[in-house]
């Protein structure tokens, strides 16, 4: 809610969308760690470096829904932590040294560990790109979970395609009706009626996508939001 003045008197308004302001804010902090060592071997034909790292990130902002009675739809919270940890090792050989020519071999290994340490459940931490459209799902492709990497990407995992084998068909209905024994399996998504109109419950028929599923509370066959893969190598 918030105080305004109309004609001279004042009065108490709703804004939606606004963001409430949090008075205990605090900066978001890193602490970085590094130990490296450089190193040459056999006067100098064997060369590297070794480098180990440990960085953590707390305090992290993000947005946390509040209650709407308030006046305001969120609030800029420190809500999260994260770390990063690794390992980099670099190395150089040398082959052929000569007065004008040499010859030698560089290699460079490297080892990162990116993880969530902690978030707050309550906070906005999923993202939806809308890459396909806004009717797309499930409704959040990028997710930050505890215990997973930044840039864990939610989604349904493929199972393929749904053949005529995986169907009884009613050749009086023209329907396709989905064998008791193909279980643990859903399609997802909008199709046009000529298609819809081919399965006997609207849903499943040849032909379309084959996701892995788990059952609702319903105990129907659903496609199974799950991680299938993170952006970071």
């Amino acid at each position: 809610m918030k105080e305004i003045t109309v004609d001279g008197e004042k009065v108490t308004t709703y804004v939606p969308g606004s963001m409430q302001a949090n008075p205990d804010l605090k900066w978001e902090t890193t602490i970085s760690r590094n130990l490296g060592l450089d190193f040459t071997l056999l006067r100098n034909w064997v060369r590297g470096s070794l480098d180990i790292y440990w960085n953590t990130t707390k305090n992290i902002l993000m947005k946390v829904p509040v209650n709407a009675s308030s006046g305001y739809s969120y609030q800029f919270q420190n809500v999260g932590k994260t770390s990063n940890k690794g390992v980099e090792l670099a190395l150089g050989f040398d082959i052929i040294r000569k007065k004008d020519f040499n010859l030698g071999v560089n290699m460079t290994y490297n080892y990162n560990s990116n993880n969530v340490d902690e978030v707050n459940p309550n906070a906005n931490a999923n993202t939806a790109t809308g890459w396909a459209s806004s009717m797309i799902l499930p409704t959040y492709d990028y997710i930050i979970r505890e215990g997973e990497p930044v840039g864990t990407i939610n989604g349904y995992k493929s199972l393929g395609y749904f053949t005529p084998e995986d169907f009884d068909y009613d050749p009086t209905t023209k329907k396709y009706t989905l064998k008791p024994s193909v279980t643990g399996v859903a399609t997802q998504g909008n199709y046009p009626d000529p298609l819809v109109a081919l399965a006997a419950d609207g849903k499943t028929f040849p032909g379309a996508p084959k996701f892995e599923a788990e059952q609702n509370e319903n105990g129907e066959w659903v496609a199974k939001e799950q991680v299938i893969g993170h952006t970071m190598p």
